[in-house]
């Protein structure tokens, strides 16, 4: 909603600067991201002795939008990053300069194996309630 009424406003202010009106069409419109409290709380509990993996929690998270919140929506999610770099200059990830450093993706397989694993074993089977 912060980033649809700053996007509006500001393209009317330019417009009105400029004797125009202005328009805004929006298309393909994604729900925010939203993280399920219970798996933040699982993965800060459970990542930050994998490799040397540190969990960042951000204090003032970016206005993401990506079409995993859809699956959100249905089921508790869990949206992570994965930092793809050592040290130097950040280079964003849509940039034609990006360059991954391989030696991350490990991490990433190892860090959603052990999230994976705990839902696993965290989430009761169906058929598996005593009858009383």
């Amino acid at each position: 909603k912060r980033l649809i009424d700053t996007v509006e406003t500001a393209s009317e202010g330019i417009a009105t600067a400029h004797g125009c009106e202005a328009t805004v069409e929006w298309a393909n419109q994604m729900p925010p991201v939203r993280n399920a409290p219970q798996l933040v709380t699982a993965a800060t509990g459970l990542l930050p002795d994998l490799d040397s993996t540190t969990v960042v929690t951000l204090q003032d998270p970016p206005m993401t939008t990506d079409d995993f919140a859809l699956y959100a929506e249905r089921a508790p999610g869990l949206y992570i990053k994965l930092g793809t770099g050592d040290s130097g200059p950040i280079t964003p990830l849509h940039n034609t300069a990006f360059d991954v450093d391989e030696r991350c993706i490990w991490i990433g397989a190892r860090a959603m194996t052990r999230l994976a694993q705990h839902a696993l074993i965290a989430t009761p089977t169906q058929g598996s309630e005593s009858e009383d």
